[in-house]
């Protein structure tokens, strides 16, 4: 996932370079997005693994 996220954060950077609004919005939010799941993915185990 945090694979995913670097291309999309790179991409976003190409396109701000290219002056493309619509190519950074996108994979800025998509990155956005997936860091936000693993924070929620890693708290979720984290917690479950202070339950047992």
């Amino acid at each position: 996932m945090a694979i995913f996220g670097a291309v999309n954060i790179f991409y976003a950077i190409y396109s701000l370079t290219q002056r493309d609004t619509v190519g950074t919005i996108i994979p800025t939010i998509t990155f956005l997005v997936l860091m936000y799941s693993a924070a929620i993915l890693d708290e979720k185990a984290e917690e479950a693994s202070r339950q047992l």
